[in-house]
């Protein structure tokens, strides 16, 4: 027994010896993996202190593809703003150079572009000359320089196919104020003979001259819908009433004030009716002065809408039910529109807007200066409501003399635009009316003198015009006109102004100039 305890005694220790080898091999274990763990990290973290090449390769690239649509968009700016301001630039010195060359006759601009240089290389004209004021050039090659040439050309509008020259002059390698060099073409081509009154004996001190623009009358119509929507917006809003819709792209919406404003085109239905062209002649702390007023009328006319009917919702007993969708209810009737038009005017019969004009003061001298007559240069406006029973709306001017002065001679004459055509002017011309009032309330007089009666467009006939309150009613051709106006045939061209750099153009821009026709000329 006693073997036997001893044997399971020594059985038991080394059991526990082996348990404890295990254990410490179990924690030798966990040693070396903690060891091996704590010595990635370090690695790691030692690894972090640089980029790998495939990070460095994607960063780069990424960079790439965002810096460079970044990179274009910004260059092509600077590109865009540089030719902008060039342009700006080269504008600016172009409206310049154009004021100057129509300010010589043709004689001069021969001279200041020719010269007496060798016309057998360049054209007519040669090569030389004196030039415009303040334009210089750079001697480039042989072509640097002013110098023009002619051609033959056939004036359109004209009767007879008339010819006369057409002129190019040239700026080669001009030096502008940044520096560059830019080559200018001014291109002076036939438009038309033209017949103009002149005055030969203009007096400063004495004569109030009107020039004509007729920018406030191509403007007059969308100058009047702007005054409409910004003045009678609401109103219009009230006349329509409730219940009213306009037809919006094939759908009826209901009228708003929104949908005024941004919805309904009513442009088209905006009618200009009378054009006031008033000059009022007053005088003032011993001073004579002439100021003009311009004002438009119009109204809103014909603009077709619709008041929504309705339809009653309850089917009547006899009503057959064909067509209903639940066997048993009939389907519900459409909305039933009545068609109307609206024409309004204010309470004066008329909305009216007036016309801004930056020289509104053509006169102001004083009193012993002698004012004694008013010379009008106007644009007839052919575009006005027609009257019933007449081919034109209500063109008129007013004379309004407050002065005491007697026999105020006030010259009135048509002027013709380059927009139109001789046959279109001449359609127009016959139908357009003529309408002068003479107010004297100070007891002044005024003599008119005028050209309504002549069709500047070439026909043979015009409207009679109407002219009330003046002492005396003639046309141009009486002596009392002819000895104040001189009949002058010009030539009327179209001027074209192009700069370019290096074949590139630069900016375009177009005028207009007469120039008198020689008696040996024609």
């Amino acid at each position: 027994m006693k073997k036997v305890w001893k044997a399971k005694k020594a059985w038991k220790m080394r059991t526990a010896r082996m348990e404890q080898r295990k254990m410490q091999t179990v924690r030798t274990e966990q040693r070396k993996m903690r060891e091996i763990r704590t010595g990635i990290c370090r690695k790691v973290q030692k690894d972090h202190r640089g980029m790998s090449l495939v990070e460095v390769i994607v960063a780069i690239t990424i960079l790439g593809i965002v810096a460079v649509p970044v990179l274009h968009s910004l260059t092509t700016a600077m590109v865009y703003n540089q030719k902008a301001r060039t342009r700006q630039e080269m504008t600016l010195t172009a409206e310049s150079i154009m004021e100057t060359f129509k300010g010589y006759d043709l004689p001069i601009l021969f001279e200041r572009f020719g010269g007496s240089g060798d016309a057998s290389k360049k054209g007519d004209g040669g090569k030389g000359g004196t030039g415009i004021e303040g334009i210089d050039f750079e001697t480039v090659d042989t072509d640097s320089g002013y110098r023009y040439k002619s051609e033959p050309f056939t004036i359109p509008y004209t009767a007879g196919a008339k010819t006369a020259k057409k002129y190019t002059f040239y700026i080669d390698d001009m030096k502008a104020d940044n520096g560059k060099l830019y080559d200018v073409t001014i291109t002076a081509e036939p438009n038309s003979i033209e017949d103009i009154m002149e005055p030969t004996q203009m007096e400063p001190t004495r004569d109030a001259v009107f020039l004509g623009n007729r920018d406030y009358d191509t403007q007059a119509h969308s100058k009047a819908v702007e005054d409409f929507l910004t003045n009678h917006k609401s109103d219009l809003l009230a006349e329509f009433g409730a219940n009213a819709y306009a037809d919006i792209g094939g759908e009826k919406q209901e009228i708003t004030a929104a949908l005024i404003e941004s919805g309904m085109s009513i442009e088209s239905y905006i009618k200009l009716d009378e054009k006031h062209l008033t000059f009022n002649i007053e005088e003032k702390d011993d001073n004579y002065e002439v100021n003009v007023e311009l004002e438009f009328t119009y109204h809103f006319a014909e603009y077709p809408y619709y008041v929504k009917k309705g339809h009653s919702s309850v089917p009547d007993e006899y009503e057959s039910m064909e067509g209903s969708t639940d066997g048993g209810t009939p389907a519900p009737k459409p909305d039933e529109w009545e068609s109307k038009s609206l024409t309004w005017n204010n309470s004066t019969n008329a909305f009216a807007y007036s016309v801004t004009l930056p020289d509104a003061q053509i006169y102001k001298n004083p009193v012993e200066a002698k004012l004694g007559r008013l010379f009008i240069y106007y644009y007839p406006n052919y575009n006005l409501k027609p009257e019933p029973g007449t081919d034109s709306g209500v063109d008129k001017i007013i004379i309004n003399n407050k002065t005491n002065i007697t026999k105020f001679q006030c010259y009135i004459l048509k002027q013709r635009t380059d927009a139109l055509s001789n046959n279109s002017l001449k359609t127009k011309e016959n139908g357009y009316k003529a309408y002068v009032e003479i107010k004297n309330p100070s007891g002044g007089s005024c003599e008119v003198f005028h050209n309504f009666k002549d069709n500047i467009g070439g026909g043979s006939s015009t409207t009679e015009p109407s002219i009330t309150g003046a002492v005396g009613d003639y046309s141009y051709a009486t002596p009392q006109l002819t000895t104040r106006f001189e009949k002058q045939e010009v030539l009327s061209y179209k001027l074209t102004l192009d700069v370019k750099q290096e074949g590139r153009p630069i900016t375009t821009i177009v005028s207009t100039m007469n120039e008198k026709i020689k008696k040996s000329e024609e």
